[in-house]
Parts: C-alpha cells; sequence; structure tokens
C-alpha cells in the first residue's frame, strides 16, 4: 500500500498531535500535579513527624540525648577549668580561708599544753 503526500502529512501531523499531547500532558504534571503530590506528602510527613514526636520512645530518646549533651558541655567546661590552672587557685584559696589563723592555732596548743603564751595576748582577753 502506498501512501499518497497527503497521507504522509497527515501521519507526521498525528504525530505531531500526539507529541504535543504528551508535552502538554507533562507541562500539567509539572504544574499541577506535582504541586498538589507535594502538598500532599508534605501533609503527611507533617502528621508523621507530629506522631513521631508525641510517641513515649521518641521523647525519652530525646531527653537522654539533651541529658548527654548538657553532661557533655559541664564535663568539657570543667576541663577547661581544671586545665586553665583556675580550679588549683580556687582550691588554694578556700584551703587559706577555712584554716584557722596560726596564732589561734598555737593559743589552742599552748592552752591544751597548759603552757602561758609569755609575752603575746591571749586569745580569750
Amino acid at each position: 500500500m502506498t501512501t499518497s503526500p497527503s497521507q504522509a502529512e497527515a501521519d507526521s501531523l498525528d504525530a505531531l498531535d500526539l507529541d504535543l499531547f504528551c508535552l502538554e500532558l507533562e507541562y500539567q504534571v509539572q504544574t499541577r500535579l506535582k504541586a498538589d503530590i507535594k502538598r500532599v506528602l508534605d501533609e503527611r510527613d507533617a502528621t508523621f513527624q507530629a506522631t513521631l514526636a508525641a510517641h513515649p520512645a521518641s521523647i525519652a530518646e530525646r531527653e537522654r540525648h539533651e541529658r548527654e549533651q548538657a553532661d557533655y558541655r559541664r564535663r568539657k567546661e570543667r576541663r577547661a577549668y581544671v586545665e586553665s590552672g583556675a580550679a588549683a587557685r580556687a582550691t588554694q584559696e578556700e584551703e587559706a580561708r577555712s584554716r584557722p589563723p596560726l596564732r589561734e592555732l598555737a593559743a589552742q596548743l599552748a592552752q591544751h599544753w597548759n603552757v602561758s603564751m609569755s609575752g603575746h595576748a591571749s586569745p580569750d582577753a
């Protein structure tokens, strides 16, 4: 069967129409349907995330993670405090403040031994 030039043109136009229809359909998918699909998927994801966030196991895991992070920060700060020498200085200062004065210790020792501290004022006076 031989096709006349007009039949070949008609077949070519039909193929062109089919290509245009496919392009129009793809455009519809890209502009309208994709947006709708994305919106529906986003809604489903938001619902899932909310359900997951409210689940007791997720809450416990999140709290555990927050405690571990806080503990890590405290250890890191403590380590920096110790390595800087500030901890040693603070310990020495506290020991110096909490230690009774030397004269008071001497007076207590003299009193314990029943010895008078000649030339020195009595701690009771």
